[in-house]
């Protein structure tokens, strides 16, 4: 991709999570190797000011649940590859998603989109946001494995989160 052509794809994500009322400090949880959905997926939320979070993808059922009752998210995103211990996370987790997006051709878990369908139909232009970052603004919640043995949700704020974002992109 160019960064025309990322950004294009980033924006499609953006503009179908602002449709679904995503807003400003709403958390995006995603498990996902890496792949495309990955850097969508970690930059589309930070154009509108929602929160960015990434977790590990081969992280057990009940450490995904941590993640999920600790950040209470708007939207969770896994691959098929995952499928199972993402339902088993999901089914056992207090904090219920509102949107569960699952990335790959697998047979689609009840209630789940399939991430291609969900943004398919979405403009691939700049999303209409009055968002203006501030220094301050948690952008990311990334997990970590805690010293405890349960994940530990680490916020990065705008002011160190900018450069990582550009860093994922040239990597990936």
């Amino acid at each position: 991709w160019t960064y025309s052509q990322l950004n294009a794809d980033v924006n499609k994500l953006s503009n179908a999570l602002l449709d679904h009322n995503v807003q400003k400090g709403d958390v995006v949880l995603f498990q996902l190797p890496n792949c495309p959905e990955f850097v969508f997926s970690y930059l589309a939320p930070q154009k509108f000011g929602a929160v960015t979070s990434p977790a590990n993808p081969g992280f057990a059922p009940e450490e995904s649940k941590v993640c999920l009752d600790s950040s209470e998210p708007k939207v969770y995103i896994y691959d098929e590859a995952n499928k199972d211990n993402s339902v088993k996370a999901l089914a056992s987790a207090d904090a219920k998603p509102e949107l569960i997006l699952m990335v790959g051709d697998g047979e689609l878990p009840e209630g789940h989109i399939r991430f291609s369908d969900f943004v398919r139909d979405y403009p691939d232009t700049e999303p209409v946001t009055d968002f203006v970052p501030y220094i301050y603004d948690e952008m990311m919640r990334l997990y970590t494995s805690g010293t405890t043995g349960k994940p530990k949700g680490v916020p990065l704020y705008n002011a160190n989160e900018v450069l990582t974002c550009h860093d994922v992109m040239m990597h990936f």
